[in-house]
């Protein structure tokens, strides 16, 4: 299982991450701890995420468990 990502919703780790990560709104703190959040008070959004992060990896550079 990878990470889920949660990245600033500007420059290339947003452009790399694509739908596979949770983005927030840059120089907003509440914002991107409400993300945070969210991932620890629901499992499931965790582990979501987590797949969406090896389907990403997986297509765009070829990475295998």
């Amino acid at each position: 299982m990878a990470l889920p990502v949660i990245v600033p919703k500007c420059g290339g780790a947003y452009e790399v991450a694509g739908t596979a990560a949770i983005d927030f709104k840059p120089h907003d703190p509440l914002d991107s701890a409400e993300k945070i959040y969210a991932f620890l008070q629901d499992p499931s959004y965790y582990y979501r995420f987590s797949a969406k992060v090896w389907s990403v990896l997986n297509f765009s550079v070829g990475f295998k468990r």
